[in-house]
């Protein structure tokens, strides 16, 4: 609607949706977080362009990740 993921404080319609995004950055500031997570999340545009794709994807040239 906004065209970004900022949640107000105060979000009505999902009281909880905050403190779950918060959740979410705060496990890929951590290094906590899957890359199938954070690929999931950055194709629905939760982030821009995730920090740690770019650099997988510069390390192995490649957009095929591998476990």
């Amino acid at each position: 609607q906004n065209d970004n993921t900022n949640v107000p404080q105060h979000y009505a319609p999902d009281p909880k949706l905050r403190q779950w995004m918060a959740d979410q950055r705060s496990a890929y500031k951590s290094k906590k977080m899957k890359m199938d997570k954070i690929m999931l999340l950055d194709s629905i545009g939760f982030w821009k362009q995730s920090e740690r794709l770019i650099e997988y994807k510069d390390k192995h040239n490649t957009d095929i990740l591998h476990r």
